[in-house]
């Protein structure tokens, strides 16, 4: 942009001296050319920064010590923390717009200069191979040559030259073709004094400079006209020498004439100046035809002054904003590189706040500043694999019940009522992908059997993490199998969980293992995330009959409870809220918060046009599991008959147990003995721990010695796609 902007200054400023000699605008374009050169390098030059520091009160220093050959950091109270040497951070290079762009436009200059290295080693080529011109024509040019009194300058033929032109920086040389030997003396004149003119002037270097201009500032058209600008200019002085030492103006048109009709190749003029350079003719003859007066006016000394004061302009356009830092863009490098950056294993127990986010700064050279000292002591436990650096903050400044946002140079974690936010809002990632991938592992990991008895609910999920990381056949990267559960919760995670499965995907474990600690979980962007059930909305409520339309009258055509339907789907309802369907009008009338009337209708949008997939994804709600169940628990508890059952007095669990054991016995669908038998689940146990069951049936089917059993203690059962849960009628 700005070297547009001096290109553009440097086109005004010959269009106000258009009346001006030729070699003058030349002058002015090939300034505008440097100054354009030079913006690239001043933006590379160091910059003035002022980064936020936050001292701590004590400077935390990490030991490292010898550990196993492991990916795994892991820190653990109150043994020191241990650092693996072993421990690899990884950047994963995902492009951003400005960086193709970049990308682009090095290639593009890189062909140029390539171009250009090659055309000078072209020119080297022909210079071995060239040979002295005759004597006739060696004569008339020392004569020439001494009267403009440049003595270095050589003269050759070639084979290889279609049309006189010169080059050489330092050791300048004109060709000639071998057809100049037919040449008239007055037509070798002419052409001479051109080719010297263009020696005098030091046109080899101009030609260097237009040429290194193009190729950094080739993606803009503007560049390429100026330079077709600058080389008629410069073209165009050297006539005007010819027509200066007495040659007539029809005869040196005429001889332009007979040289255009034999160009050498663009390739050679790369880094030549060419007597019949293509694109300049017609504007050279027309000015070698006018009237002497009309042109070769000479600059007043006041438009000197003006050309230099624009001279200092470009220099100014150059460095202005140059020294200082674009907070938007600093900030947007920061948000970039903790995405990029990749933690390929941390493990935090009962883990300082502040250390692990010290840890953290050391590993990835991001400054973290912790803006909540009261929280600097609160114990993390947090295990995570192949997570960015922003996921590993975020969950670990959750887990304090904190916030964290990106500044132009900082990540800087802050209390969640904190006023120091100012107008920077917290940092969010876009919803991606890797929730789907999640959700998949979820589903495809089938786990063939868990059993806990009063097991802890860290320990089961623990259980639960390392088994996906097993039985993970979603990829072949060890660093990327199973998944990451996080506990992001203050309540029910000092619950026991008795529970028995088999043959299950792990979503429903978690699920289940979860519903027993009275907790709930989200599928997050690179976590499993256990959190405390939503309590219930409050506030205003507000009753609104939605349309139900497209695929999603499909959805809704078999719902009887409409309620329960969308709670299923993570819409909240409390106390006065109601949601009734009614089919005949395919309306779905709703009392609610306005908050979740707005999450009803986004979720019936999605599923008229099909995207319930996604949106549930989006949305990381735990229904991840696929429609279709694997095994039909219906069926089962209509087809397999209990020969006899008797319980006298026996605790429910205890007959859910036995029965359990006989569904594995008499199940004659199942071949494989994996998938035989009813998983069930006993929620809100405690309620039931006193009560007991009196039952004597004979050749009943095991769903109606479930009901009567559950009848007795005042519980219900729900077929669920891979168990039967027991919760409390009420």
């Amino acid at each position: 942009l700005k070297s547009g902007i001096v290109v553009a200054i440097g086109f005004s400023l010959v269009f106000a001296f258009r009346k001006s000699a030729p070699e003058w605008k030349h002058r002015i374009l090939l300034r505008a050319f440097g100054v354009a050169m030079v913006i690239p390098l001043v933006l590379m030059l160091p910059r003035w920064e002022i980064v936020p520091v936050a001292k701590p009160e004590a400077e935390t220093v990490l030991p490292s010590v010898h550990a196993p050959s492991t990916d795994t950091v892991v820190f653990s109270d109150p043994a020191p923390a241990k650092a693996s040497e072993s421990e690899e951070i990884k950047s994963l290079w995902r492009p951003t717009t400005l960086e193709i762009f970049t990308l682009l436009w090095f290639t593009g200059s890189a062909i140029l200069l390539l171009r250009m290295a090659a055309a000078g080693i072209r020119l080297r080529s022909l210079a071995r191979m060239a040979k002295q011109p005759a004597q006739r024509i060696q004569s008339l040019f020392d004569l020439i040559r001494e009267e403009n009194e440049l003595q270095a300058v050589r003269l050759f033929v070639s084979d290889s030259v279609v049309s006189p032109f010169t080059c050489g920086l330092t050791r300048p040389r004109i060709y000639l073709p071998k057809s100049a030997e037919d040449w008239s003396d007055e037509e070798l004149e002419m052409i001479f004094r051109h080719e010297l003119a263009h020696v005098r002037r030091r046109d080899a270097l101009a030609v260097f400079l237009s040429r290194i201009f193009l190729a950094a500032n080739w993606i803009n058209p503007l560049a390429w006209i100026a330079n077709r600008f600058a080389i008629r200019f410069r073209e165009e002085a050297c006539d005007k020498s010819v027509i200066s030492a007495g040659h007539t103006p029809a005869a040196y048109a005429e001889m332009l004439f007979r040289q255009a009709r034999c160009r050498n190749d663009r390739f050679l003029q790369t880094c030549a100046t060419s007597m019949a350079e293509s694109g300049t003719i017609e504007q050279r003859i027309q000015m070698i035809l006018k009237p002497a007066t009309t042109t070769h006016r000479k600059p007043s000394p006041l438009a000197k002054l003006g050309a230099t004061a624009f001279t200092l302009l470009f220099l100014l356009i150059g460095f202005v904003g140059s020294q200082t830092t674009n907070p938007d863009a600093a900030k947007a490098a920061t948000e970039a590189k903790i995405n990029e950056t990749i933690l390929t294993s941390i493990e935090f127990r009962d883990t300082p706040l502040a250390d692990a986010l010290n840890f953290l700064q050391q590993k990835t050279g991001v400054n973290i500043i912790l803006q909540a000292p009261d929280s600097a002591e609160t114990k993390i436990t947090l295990r995570l694999k192949n997570v960015p650096l922003a996921e590993a903050v975020k969950y670990t400044a959750s887990l304090a019940q904190l916030k964290y946002r990106v500044d132009p140079n900082a990540i800087v974690v802050l209390p969640i009522n904190s006023d120091l936010e100012q107008d920077t809002k917290v940092s969010e990632r876009p919803v991606s992908t890797a929730r789907g991938i999640i959700g998949k592992k979820m589903t495809s990991t089938i786990l063939p059997s868990v059993q806990f008895n009063d097991t802890p609910l860290r320990d089961a999920l623990e259980f639960l993490a390392m088994k996906s990381i097993e039985l993970d056949n979603t990829t072949e990267d060890q660093n990327k199998k199973g998944i990451n559960i996080v506990i992001n919760a203050s309540k029910g995670t000092d619950a026991l969980i008795t529970l028995r499965l088999t043959n299950v995907p792990l979503a429903e474990a978690l699920k289940y293992i979860t519903s027993l600690a009275g907790l709930t979980y989200r599928v997050d962007e690179q976590a499993v995330v256990i959190e405390e059930k939503a309590p219930a909305p409050s506030g205003d409520l507000y009753t609104e009959a939605i349309g139900i339309s497209g695929q999603a009258i499909a959805l809704f055509r078999p719902v009887k409870d409409a309620k329960k339907f969308l709670e299923s789907f993570g819409i909240r309802f409390g106390q006065d809220t109601a949601a009734i369907y009614n089919q005949g009008e395919s309306k779905l009338i709703v009392r609610n918060t306005k908050e979740e009337l707005d999450k009803i209708k986004a979720f019936i949008k999605a599923s008229s046009e099909g995207k319930l997939d996604q949106f549930k994804i989006e949305q990381g709600w735990e229904d991840v599991f696929p429609n279709e169940a694997k095994g039909d628990s219906t069926s089962k508890l209509d087809s397999i008959i209990i020969p006899k059952a008797e319980f006298n007095k026996t605790p429910f669990a205890d007959v859910l147990d036995f029965l359990r054991q006989r569904s594995v016995e008499l199940d004659a669908e199942e071949v494989d003995r994996a998938n035989k038998g009813i998983n069930m689940i006993l929620e809100e146990a405690k309620r039931v721990e006193a009560e007991t069951v009196t039952l004597k049936v004979t050749n009943i089917s095991l769903g109606n010695v479930l009901r009567y059993a559950a009848d007795q203690v005042g519980f219900k059962y729900t077929v669920e796609p891979n168990a039967v849960v027991f919760r409390p009628k009420d």
